[in-house]
């Protein structure tokens, strides 16, 4: 008889009553610790100040090399030691990709800011070189004053040296 019992369709529709409650109350639960512990979490400062900072730092590195490989390969630098200058701006950035592809993921916040200011120094000198201001300037130099000086002190050295 207690075989009979546990095949009955009164048990099979009970077994399956009291599945469909428990995964109800399992799911409505999921759904409010969900509701509560996801607006927990994102409220905390610096949650993903991290990321956004280290993405703020790759757009500003895809920004300066993309406006200084168009500047570089449309001529538009107008003299030669501007270019020069943006030819050895390009090479940081270059060897800057390296690193940054290696070890993007494993820079910590110091890191990311001193890349960023080094982006951000790389990127007015970029706008810079374009205008054709360059940091290096030709100076002109007349050592006719000096020489001069010189010359005199040097000749009384000599004198002195000759005739004591």
């Amino acid at each position: 008889m207690n075989v009979r019992k546990l095949q009955s369709a009164k048990f099979k529709r009970d077994y399956i009553a009291y599945s469909a409650i428990g995964i109800f109350f399992f799911v409505v639960l999921a759904e409010f610790v969900l509701a509560v512990g996801i607006p927990l979490r994102v409220s905390r400062d610096g949650l993903f100040e991290e990321q956004i900072r280290l993405q703020q730092m790759i757009d500003l590195f895809n920004g300066v090399n993309n406006g200084l490989g168009r500047n570089l390969d449309r001529n538009e630098i107008p003299n030669a030691d501007a270019r020069e200058e943006a030819l050895l701006v390009r090479g940081e950035l270059m060897r800057l990709s390296v690193y940054l592809h290696e070890h993007a993921k494993s820079l910590t916040p110091d890191e990311i800011a001193a890349v960023h200011q080094r982006l951000a120094g790389m990127q007015s000198a970029t706008i810079r070189l374009k205008t054709g201001r360059t940091y290096n300037q030709a100076l002109d130099f007349d050592p006719t004053p000096w020489a001069d000086r010189e010359a005199v002190r040097l000749d009384e050295h000599f004198l002195k040296l000759r005739y004591p």
